[in-house]
């Protein structure tokens, strides 16, 4: 999961995330909560850009593999201060 200010990505995430986790023990159905801290020159318009990379698929160009890997975006919303909670579903579909 990443921070983007414009979307498809081109690139790593404009702000990541503290951690990464190279292999998730997920489960379908399942509630995933992401903290990012940003520094006041990071405020502005992002979108939430989430990927699950699956083998041989896309990583190397942080762009999902068309039937291979998973992801889902949010709408565009906007960190303007110290503390904001920015709560939104986002299912991962599968990418085209």
């Amino acid at each position: 999961m990443g921070l983007y200010t414009s979307l498809p990505p081109a690139g790593p995430p404009n702000i990541f995330p503290p951690y990464q986790l190279d292999m998730p023990s997920l489960e379908a159905g399942e509630t995933f909560r992401a903290k990012i801290t940003i520094t006041p020159e990071q405020q502005g318009t992002y979108q939430a850009y989430v990927v699950l990379y699956m083998p041989n698929g896309g990583l190397a160009q942080w762009v999902p593999m068309a039937g291979v890997d998973y992801g889902v975006n949010s709408e565009p919303f906007d960190l303007t201060g110290p503390a904001y909670t920015h709560e939104t579903e986002l299912v991962l579909v599968p990418a085209e």
